[in-house]
């Protein structure tokens, strides 16, 4: 073989090297965007996932908390101790409820929070001024943890007005005496 046919040979092998190296290039970029892609989509996976907890968390937060709402207004706060002040709430009715928001917030929230609601649910006047507490204080620590919970920042709640006892008007005040 002559020298030029060195040369074409040569030619040859280094355009089909530049070609062959061209190609898996673009293959192995086509693998990367096509992996990088996937991997966004393991994030919006995980960010729905995520959205899908707080989710959880918030109903079981709310249920809790409107059951608080529904345990404080069965009660008569003029009595000490607290007596049943509703007949259309059953202790059974009530214990069930208990039961499911106890659940509910033991699996999806943080041990402060489920103990909170256990020390609103049954702890004693004396056993809570013996902590230097009330109801009403607990209810509100149970609310910023909750917002805790949740990734919001606590806000300041009063105690005189952490429960909503009773809403209304002069007008509706009016038509209750006139009925009454």
């Amino acid at each position: 073989m002559d020298n030029s046919s060195y040369l074409i040979i040569a030619t040859i092998s280094a355009f089909f090297t530049v070609c062959l190296n061209a190609i898996v290039s673009y293959v192995i970029e086509k693998v990367k965007i096509k992996a990088h892609k996937e991997g966004d989509k393991d994030l919006v996976r995980i960010s729905e996932d995520s959205r899908h907890i707080q989710d959880i968390k918030r109903n079981a937060i709310l249920d809790a908390l409107n059951f608080i709402d529904t345990y404080f207004s069965w009660l008569d706060w003029s009595n000490t101790p607290r007596q049943p002040a509703r007949e259309t709430m059953t202790i059974e009715k009530l214990t069930t409820m208990a039961r499911k928001c106890y659940n509910e917030l033991s699996l999806s929230c943080n041990q402060k929070i489920v103990d909170k609601f256990l020390i609103i649910v049954f702890s004693k006047d004396e056993e809570l001024r013996q902590n230097n507490s009330c109801p009403t204080k607990e209810y509100n620590e149970f609310r910023n943890l909750a917002r805790e919970e949740l990734d919001l920042t606590a806000i300041n709640l009063s105690e005189e007005k952490a429960f909503v006892a009773c809403v209304g008007t002069d007008a509706l005040a009016n038509a209750n005496t006139n009925h009454q």
